[in-house]
């Protein structure tokens, strides 16, 4: 491997945009980023990513920290969204199992409890951590497909016995 690859211990996947590179990308949102920047795109099988960076990646002990996700909310675009969310999220749970990852942390959203308020059970309205699916509905596609795409790591780690960590972020600020 590259010397490039042994002294960085920080991987970055990201996809080019076509206006900007995968490498442009990150340094905007992450100003000074030392890291490696791998170009890749979750909603492609293997990530996307080249033999010679996946080859690189096998002499670490990873920690993945899945973050991607599209947040639009427009019924019109469900299908995308969908692909993000939930085809990407199942690709990266791939990864993590071909590379033996050691521990897999999943951005998911708060807004997994969806709309609560027409449940028979009213007892409902008080969102548990262990409260998944229990027929609530959804104002937008973008909660569907993050509680479809949480369900799916909740399955795959017990399956897998991955030390794994979900962040229910109630809002996220930035550009």
């Amino acid at each position: 491997t590259s010397p490039e690859y042994r002294k960085l211990p920080v991987f970055v996947l990201a996809r080019s945009n076509g206006q900007k590179t995968a490498v442009q990308r990150v340094n905007e949102l992450i100003p000074g980023f030392s890291g490696k920047v791998i170009e890749g795109d979750i909603c492609l099988l293997g990530l996307g990513i080249k033999s010679e960076d996946r080859e690189a990646l096998k002499c670490y002990d990873l920690e993945v920290w899945h973050v991607a996700g599209n947040t639009k909310f427009a019924k019109e675009e469900a299908s995308e969204i969908y692909k993000v969310n939930f085809l990407g999220t199942r690709n990266v749970l791939q990864f993590v199992e071909v590379f033996s990852v050691k521990q897999f942390h999943y951005m998911s959203t708060a807004y997994v409890a969806g709309d609560r308020t027409r449940l028979l059970n009213r007892n409902m309205q008080t969102v548990r951590e262990e409260d998944i699916d229990v027929g609530q509905r959804f104002r937008n596609p973008y909660e569907e497909s993050k509680l479809k795409a949480e369900i799916l790591v909740r399955d795959t780690i017990r399956k897998m016995g991955l030390k794994t960590s979900i962040y229910r972020m109630g809002i996220a600020v930035g550009r």
